[in-house]
């Protein structure tokens, strides 16, 4: 089961990232309890990562994490379909540890949990075998919920850090996008990590939905009516529109079974020259 997040729920999710940014650690604890959540602060190695914990559990509410270091790089990772798409929670996980990212957010639930339909725009046949409206336990296709939420509130507060969307497919190596399918230049951070991941994954078969000098491009699942990628583009009506132009910020990325289950080292390494040009 989902429990779809209302103006009130989303609101004291904002209010406790606001305050927990502002450095007023009492009220981010007061609001966060307001959303249903504890505050969990690491220990020892994880000394400098605070985490968003739902209060109970059988809700499906999303979990998030901030590197509060000063050190901290600007990679914020999502995972909107943990239990769906296999092992890209625990390489989400992998990915913000490794690289020293900003922040992980991460679905509580199972996509297909709830037959409702999703009030945004998009069909899939994953959850009904036919094609249908996203239901609303799809985080990456519904703003009624505290994923969004976190999501707005991270982006907006670190608006230089990109944000990538992990995910998982059925088809054989990796397709990258920036939520469009528009050509992009080759500085751009979708064709510089699809070179990258080239470079580490010499036989594997990378495309970008977003045509560049020197890349291979396919329209395979390109993430054009994910929410959080039409947020991140500036979309007037992140639900229904699809953005007119990227921001460049947002990084949607599929991924083989194969990849996400054995390359681990080789997409951190791609994320790692990403960051570091």
């Amino acid at each position: 089961m989902y429990l779809t997040a209302d103006d009130a729920d989303k609101t004291a999710v904002r209010a406790s990232l606001q305050a927990w940014f502002e450095g007023d650690t009492d009220a981010a604890i007061q609001h966060g309890q307001k959303a249903g959540y504890d505050l969990c602060r690491g220990t020892g190695a994880e000394s400098g990562w605070v985490l968003w914990s739902p209060a109970s559990v059988g809700q499906g509410r999303a979990l998030w994490a901030l590197n509060t270091s000063a050190e901290a790089r600007g990679l914020i990772v999502e995972t909107p379909h943990p239990e769906h798409d296999l092992d890209t929670l625990p390489q989400g996980v992998d990915l913000v540890r490794t690289l020293g990212a900003r922040a992980l957010i991460t679905s509580g639930t199972h996509r297909c949990a709830n037959t409702t339909a999703s009030q945004c725009s998009g069909q899939t046949r994953v959850c009904t075998g036919s094609l249908a409206l996203y239901p609303e336990s799809d985080m990456a296709h519904t703003l009624a919920s505290r994923f969004q939420a976190v999501h707005e509130a991270m982006a907006g507060h670190y608006p230089n850090d990109l944000v990538v969307s992990l995910h998982g497919f059925g088809d054989d190596g990796i397709s990258l996008s920036n939520g469009t399918t528009d050509p992009i230049s080759a500085g751009d951070p979708v064709a510089r990590l699809a070179l990258a991941l080239e470079q580490q994954l010499p036989a594997e078969n990378i495309t970008s939905c977003n045509a560049f000098p020197g890349g291979t491009t396919e329209n395979r699942l390109c993430g054009t009516t994910n929410v959080q990628g039409r947020h991140l583009n500036d979309s007037p009506d992140a639900c229904t529109q699809a953005a007119d132009q990227a921001s460049q910020r947002f990084i949607h990325m599929e991924q083989s079974l194969t990849i996400r289950q054995n390359e681990a080292s080789a997409v951190q390494a791609a994320f790692e020259a990403l960051l570091s040009d």
